[in-house]
């Protein structure tokens, strides 16, 4: 099955903030709480959270950054 190249920038898209938040969630748990009984919850509680928020606003966003980037991008090397 392949993909339209709009499916395939949103995947790439979600891929990427799944993966982000995951490690930056992770790592954030880790600082404040420690590894204790109750870690594996509070990390997948924050990295719900935190993947909801992001992946909304990566597709708001994006779209408008590319747009400022490639407008200053120069076609000469």
């Amino acid at each position: 099955m392949a993909l339209s190249k709009k499916k395939a920038q949103v995947f790439a898209m979600g891929s990427m903030v799944l993966i982000m938040t995951m490690v930056v969630v992770f790592v954030s748990t880790i600082i404040n709480f420690g590894f204790d009984e109750s870690f594996a919850i509070r990390f997948l509680r924050g990295w719900a959270v935190a993947f909801v928020l992001a992946f909304p606003i990566a597709l708001i966003l994006m779209p408008q950054l590319q747009k400022i980037v490639l407008s200053r991008v120069s076609d000469a090397e």
